[in-house]
């Protein structure tokens, strides 16, 4: 079907191109007002227990049994399932399109092309649509952290006073607000959907056209 038969398609079934032109026009609509979200990332440190030897716990963040304790307690965190990361390292779960959920993941100094988990760091994201929500939940998540690491050291048999404990990075969160491209989104849905909809009123066109002439060939 040429361009200029969808056209007198379209033209000869108006009111199937106006019926789906206003649904587009409503999802189009919707996308565009799909408004920002707001954003945070907190590092969580694990930092092995203060003694005489090692008064300073900051200082001694780097031994790799730290790495697979953060490692461990990670796994913990996401129900034993394996992390999805993304191939860029500063990637962000709004940037991935995701407007409401968080992510716990083991700090990656590595690149595009390859993992590297050196640093005893849990990276804590969160995205909501409420600077309210978003604190609520990182404090959830920062506690579920705290408990599964306090957990894991006593069924170890570990003492108290020997335990790895954790420092939020920073301390009081940063959130901020991230706008969307609802702008473009809601382009994109107006294009696609009115190009849908002369495709959809020719194929309709077709059809009710054909049928027609067979109810004039036919007998009864």
């Amino acid at each position: 079907m040429t361009l200029n038969q969808i056209f007198r398609a379209c033209a000869r079934r108006w009111y199937i191109l106006l019926g789906l032109a206003i649904l587009t026009g409503f999802g189009a609509v919707l996308a565009a007002g799909a408004g920002g979200v707001y954003w945070t990332r907190v590092d969580v440190i694990f930092l092995e227990p203060s003694s005489s030897a090692n008064p300073n716990a900051l200082r001694a963040g780097t031994g790799g049994n730290l790495v697979a304790f953060a490692a461990l307690v990670e796994r913990q965190v996401n129900g034993n399932l394996d992390t999805p990361r993304f191939s860029n390292v500063e990637s962000t779960l709004y940037g991935a399109g995701v407007r409401q959920g968080s992510r716990v993941s083991l700090a990656n100094t590595g690149g595009q092309w390859a993992d590297a988990f050196t640093r005893p760091v849990l990276s804590v994201e969160v995205v909501d649509s409420s600077e309210t929500a978003v604190r609520s939940t990182l404090g959830l998540v920062l506690a579920h952290i705290d408990r599964i690491s306090a957990e894991q050291q006593a069924d170890a048999g570990v003492p108290q006073s020997s335990q790895i404990t954790t420092l939020a990075s920073p301390q009081q969160a940063v959130i901020s607000r991230a706008e969307g491209k609802g702008t473009r989104a809601g382009l994109a849905v107006l294009v696609l959907g009115l190009a849908l909809a002369g495709a959809v009123t020719a194929g309709a066109d077709r059809f009710l056209t054909r049928r027609a002439r067979n109810r004039e060939s036919s007998p009864f």
